[in-house]
């Protein structure tokens, strides 16, 4: 084995970790410099197109959306959910699908919907994953969490966090984003119970016209409220998809208005939070192109490489909104998800992508390798093609303002013939 040999196994093993891996693609030389790798320094332009290797594909999240209903009716729902929905995923098949996610070692499990604590026995679902030392996320609008519902997981607060929607902190604005009368009081009391049992809450907060002056207030709520146990998560982006297709284009911000919102309010903000900051307790749902390189923000979706998604209807695929998108079904999950995992058609196309089959931006980005194009369900619904690159991405690239420094082109010509 030669030397380029052995340092390139090594070059391949770090990047089972994604921060490393981006890390790389941010800034190569220096990366390789730093892990006394100089050697790798004239392969640059091949490494950043290298395959993902299938030893880095382990299995870490699996999201189980377990219900279309909700006790709500968001505007920007991305999967319909409403109090009238009807599909539940089988208890039956639950149950199979977490003692798997166990024995395949997955470290996290979100359990989502429509709202989780609408669907029967949750409680029991959620104590088989803790129990099974699984981390396990809940994501929910907290509008109907209980004293008694809590108190069932307490001991459990380092192993559990719930993840609330909560987009904003006037009581108008945010029943207008819920389209439910009362709810503001609803998630407020939910707020107070986490608070008091001390469990691990992420805010997410969808961005819209309606509330883009208020993220700064919002984080810093959730910062003073929850202190080290508070984490904010913003998604600048309004669904493609459900009830989301049809309120994105009255309320989504554009390319400019984004790109306006980020570099003179969010990213300032980020850096000046994140140094008081021992944790990392703010993100952005960003393509990864799009994020300044001294940000320390990874944004990775890992569909394919990271994480397999369960949906009401018992499909398995590449995450929990496949539904009415055929490429990204792998079958039913009353079939083992290991296999899913490993020979699934979605997956193995996942990890098969090369840049330049890529349509748009992507064929010109060097953080196509870790990212994979974005989410490729949002690219079909926005395009109708699967292959197309991120519809922010692309956004930005023709509105002239996605980074210069994501290119391919970007990179120092002495790497190039």
């Amino acid at each position: 084995m030669t030397v380029i040999d052995s340092t390139l196994r090594l070059f391949n093993k770090l990047f089972s970790d994604p921060r490393l891996h981006i890390e790389f693609l941010r800034q190569p030389e220096k990366f390789l410099q730093q892990r006394n790798m100089p050697e790798l320094c004239p392969y640059i332009p091949e490494l950043l197109d290298r395959p993902v290797q299938q030893s880095a594909c382990r299995l870490d999240t699996a999201i189980l959306c377990l219900t279309e209903q909700c006790n709500l009716n968001c505007i920007h729902c991305s999967v319909n959910a409403s109090p009238g929905g009807k599909t539940h995923l089988d208890p039956g098949v639950l149950r199979r699908c977490i003692e798997e996610l166990c024995s395949l070692e997955v470290r996290v499990v979100k359990f989502t919907g429509g709202e989780p604590l609408t669907y029967p026995g949750i409680e029991n679902f959620l104590l088989q994953a803790l129990h099974a030392g699984i981390f396990v996320e809940v994501e929910t609008s907290g509008t109907l969490l209980t004293e008694k519902f809590l108190t069932t997981f307490d001991g459990f607060q380092d192993s559990m966090r719930f993840a609330v929607g909560f987009d904003s902190l006037n009581a108008d604005t945010y029943e207008r984003f819920r389209n439910t009368p009362g709810a503001f009081e609803m998630v407020s009391q939910g707020f107070s119970l986490l608070k008091n049992h001390g469990f691990q809450v992420k805010i997410m907060t969808v961005l819209s016209k309606l509330n883009r002056h208020e993220i700064p207030d919002i984080i810093d709520w959730t910062l003073s409220t929850f202190g080290v146990h508070g984490f904010h998560r913003l998604l600048p982006v309004l669904s493609s998809f459900g009830r989301g297709k049809k309120s994105s284009p009255e309320s989504g911000l554009d390319a400019i208005g984004l790109h306006d919102f980020l570099h003179n309010e969010y990213f300032p903000l980020f850096r000046s939070r994140g140094k008081e900051q021992k944790e990392p307790q703010l993100n952005i749902g960003l393509p990864l192109a799009l994020v300044p390189f001294d940000l320390p923000i990874y944004p990775v979706c890992g569909c394919g490489t990271q994480k397999i998604g369960v949906t009401p209807k018992g499909n398995v695929g590449l995450c929990h909104l496949i539904e009415g998108h055929e490429f990204a079904i792998s079958g039913r999950a009353d079939e083992p998800l290991g296999q899913h995992w490993l020979k699934g058609k979605p997956f193995e196309t996942m990890r098969g992508l090369e840049r330049h089959g890529m349509k748009g931006i992507c064929s010109d980005c060097r953080f196509f390798r870790a990212c994979a194009g974005g989410c490729r369900v949002h690219a079909e619904a926005v395009y109708g093609d699967a292959s197309y690159a991120d519809p922010t991405c692309q956004s930005f690239m023709e509105a002239g303002l996605f980074p210069e420094e994501s290119l391919m082109t970007s990179i120092s010509e002495e790497f190039y013939s």
